[in-house]
């Protein structure tokens, strides 16, 4: 059985044409298909130039698989290893272009690699298929080579998941205190607002009381000033008073002594006299 071409599914009789993701063409096909703008492999429509296709077996000619049996036998095998080989270095270069991170995608490459290696015939290898063969082993040195980078790759793609984890945590805990924080802000603020307005209140109070203390104030000064006028007034009164009853106390002495010496006189037997009236 031939191979078939992957665009026009007829046997492929010469000049087989792989792709690095595996898939096989006509040489004709192979020319309409990736000689075009934007080339894309027919099968994956992963992207691909005209350039870098694999010509298989550049020295393929149906007059080499008309020997009988055993030429045919042969041209099988060698389309079978064909086929692996295209399909190994195609996903050797997928792993090398997007990385070795995915373990399942490299124990898929590494498998077709096994695969490859025991379809080989055990005689000598065609030089074509040999320096295939280096190609091969070229790229798995570079695979080999990014394996570690990888698993590093791994480690820290876990921790970074871990510190975002962390971080997920702290940010959870910001906005808990951030919350808090505004609950806090808010209750001091209208905890300010009731003893602000409290003081206000006070404050009204205390005025209050004030106005109607100094008007107190003002009446029992006004009270005092008038009980320092009556009293000046009455000290007043009191000074005429003694002074009108030291004059009256002394017309009393005089008028007594005048009644005094009348009363001796006329117990003498004199005479009254007129000059001896007391004249008031």
């Amino acid at each position: 059985m031939n191979v078939r071409c992957g665009i026009c599914l007829e046997d492929i009789t010469a000049n087989i044409w792989a792709t690095q993701c595996g898939h096989l063409y006509c040489e004709e096909c192979a020319t309409f298909n990736f000689t075009r703008s934007n080339p894309a492999c027919a099968i994956c429509r992963r992207e691909h130039a005209f350039e870098a296709l694999v010509r298989l077996y550049p020295d393929f000619d149906t007059d080499n698989r008309a020997g009988g049996s055993t030429a045919r036998a042969g041209d099988k095998q060698s389309r079978r290893v064909d086929a692996l080989l295209g399909a190994a270095m195609g996903g050797c270069l997928d792993l090398l272009e997007h990385g070795c991170e995915d373990s399942q995608r490299t124990e898929i490459v590494l498998s077709r690699v096994d695969n490859l290696l025991n379809a080989l015939p055990n005689d000598a290898v065609h030089p074509e298929l040999q320096h295939s063969l280096q190609t091969l082993a070229a790229l798995l040195m570079q695979i080999r080579s990014k394996i570690p980078t990888a698993q590093r790759l791994i480690a820290l793609e876990l921790e970074c998941e871990s510190y975002r984890g962390e971080a997920h945590g702290l940010k959870s805990q910001l906005t808990d205190a951030i919350r808090q924080r505004d609950e806090n802000r808010k209750k001091l603020k209208e905890e300010h607002k009731a003893r602000r307005n409290a003081w206000a209140a006070q404050k009204s109070h205390l005025q209050a009381q004030l106005q109607e203390a100094t008007g107190q104030l003002a009446a029992e000064r006004g009270k005092v000033e008038r009980a320092e006028l009556a009293k000046e007034k009455a000290e007043a009164e009191k000074r005429q008073a003694m002074f009108s009853s030291m004059r009256y106390k002394k017309k009393y002495y005089a008028l007594k002594a005048q009644i005094s010496a009348l009363s001796k006189f006329k117990a003498s037997g004199g005479e009254s006299d007129d000059s001896l009236e007391v004249v008031a």
